[in-house]
């Protein structure tokens, strides 16, 4: 009887969890906060299109570009190689779930000012847990109005920074198949129990 109701239960603990992979993502809202005023290289952004909803198996990737990033200002000054925070956070409503990513801005002159730039580097990944699934967010570096001897200002002089979503792993659902088998099966072995006490 011990040996059946064992074998029962490994049975259903093996057999009677669902195992998802594949989570569906939908990007509903992206904010961005930069620097805005001196000292620091003063910057702007804008929000590209949100990505089509996507679907994703735990290891899988999916890039996009996130939004637009550049300066207005015409050359780097001393003041604009202060390096200045940034963040983007990215908020889904599938599954419901954000995430934000630090970094920071800096304005960069090399060559005794030959050659300017603004910069923009991504700390990270950062992981984000959710009710359906375990994921990271990675942001691109990238470097947007060079020019010589000062700036290429303006918009498209920038440069577009990318997200990338990493699925880590998908979380199980609980199974309802479990609770039924379970009392099915221990109603069963009870019954045969009874049967073979009374022969």
């Amino acid at each position: 009887m011990k040996r059946l109701l064992i074998a029962a239960l490994v049975t259903v603990s093996t057999s009677g969890v669902a195992h998802a992979s594949l989570v569906n993502y939908d990007l509903s809202s992206v904010s961005v906060t930069a620097n805005s005023s001196d000292p620091g290289l003063i910057i702007q952004t804008s929000n590209s299109p949100l990505p089509s909803p996507f679907s994703l198996n735990d290891g899988d990737s999916n890039t996009f570009a996130l939004f637009r990033i550049w300066t207005d200002e015409p050359i780097v000054n001393l003041d604009d190689t202060i390096p200045k925070p940034i963040s983007a956070t990215l908020t889904f409503a599938v599954p419901p779930s954000s995430g934000t990513v630090g970094g920071q801005t800096v304005g960069v002159s090399i060559l005794l000012g030959l050659l300017q730039g603004g910069g923009v580097t991504w700390g990270g990944p950062v992981t984000v847990t959710s009710s359906d699934a375990i994921y990271t967010i990675t942001l691109s570096d990238k470097l947007f109005n060079v020019g010589f001897f000062g700036l290429n200002e303006g918009e498209a002089f920038g440069a577009t920074v990318d997200a990338t979503i990493t699925q880590v792993a998908s979380v199980p659902e609980p199974s309802t198949v479990i609770p039924a088998f379970l009392g099915f099966t221990i109603f069963g072995l009870v019954g045969r129990w009874r049967r073979s006490r009374r022969g």
